[in-house]
């Protein structure tokens, strides 16, 4: 790594020394761990050099030792921000709870099974949804869910499942995500977030008169595919898909159960394929 990286690592650990004795506070370093955030295709030098907090060296997470991810708060973290591995864990829960529902679904009733379903199942899909969304590797959760409703539905594993996720009333988890978004996009609008989010400017009008356009998100164009996938684009491109009368709803309650029926409404309720192996429409 350069002098340049190096002295910024020196300096930076000489202040959070500084700032935990002056607070009284003591830091766990064999808890603590640094990452270097970097897209892929951007190749940057392993640190080779340690960095010492209370004399003791931090551990670094990266692909070129042996932790590759860390957790934190509950979401694993990596150094390219991939969330595949996050996801991964998330199958590996749903899984589990699928073997519990399956178990459980000939002798408990439809509506049993769905809250299995919301505490087993959305809970984990629904926590920190706002940030791993757009990852690409969202689809592998997706058959995981697709598993799930047909369980709780007692259908077999190769019917079609968004009939029995319209009458289910759960969302697919990419309408989930986008429903999440435009929440918060809503409550952004509307100043109900907390004063850490204050410096956002989604909604800074750069035109002063009252237009079609100033009531939209303040969208830029991404340099690259990686940055495409972050919040900072993601998020008001979604909010801009939006129909126009959707973005006056005040209420938060009024405005997710829009949201809501609006994604339910575009569901099939019957599905007919040309598949001649499916099962369910050649009978």
């Amino acid at each position: 790594m350069s002098n340049y990286y190096s002295e910024k690592w020196i300096q930076n650990s000489k202040k959070l020394n500084t700032w935990f004795k002056a607070n009284r506070l003591c830091l766990n370093v064999k808890k603590t761990k640094f990452i270097l955030f970097r897209p892929v295709s951007r190749k940057i030098p392993h640190h080779n050099e340690n960095i010492y907090l209370n004399g003791q060296v931090v551990d670094q997470i990266s692909n070129n030792t042996l932790e590759k991810t860390f957790k934190f708060l509950g979401i694993h973290l990596n150094e390219n921000l991939s969330w595949k591995f996050h996801i991964q864990k998330i199958c590996r829960k749903i899984a589990s709870a699928n073997y519990i529902i399956n178990k459980s679904k000939n002798f408990l009733p439809k509506s049993a099974l769905k809250t299995l379903y919301s505490s087993l199942i959305h809970s984990h899909i629904n926590y920190g949804l706002l940030i791993w969304g757009s990852s690409k590797s969202i689809n592998q959760l997706f058959k995981a869910q697709k598993k799930s409703i047909r369980i709780i539905n007692t259908k077999p594993y190769n019917v079609h499942t968004e009939p029995l996720i319209k009458s289910s009333n759960i969302l697919k988890i990419e309408d989930q995500y986008s429903c999440n978004v435009s929440m918060f996009m809503h409550q952004h609008k509307y100043n109900q977030l907390p004063r850490s989010f204050d410096t956002l400017d989604y909604f800074k009008q750069k035109i002063q008169r009252d237009t079609r356009q100033s009531k939209l998100a303040n969208c830029t164009r991404p340099r690259t595919t990686y940055t495409s996938q972050l919040p900072l684009h993601q998020f008001p491109r979604i909010w801009n898909k939006l129909e126009a009368e959707c973005h006056e709803i005040k209420s938060i309650c009024r405005f997710k159960k829009w949201i809501r029926n609006n994604h339910l409404t575009n569901y099939a309720r019957v599905v007919q394929c040309n598949n001649i192996r499916c099962k369910q429409c050649f009978t």
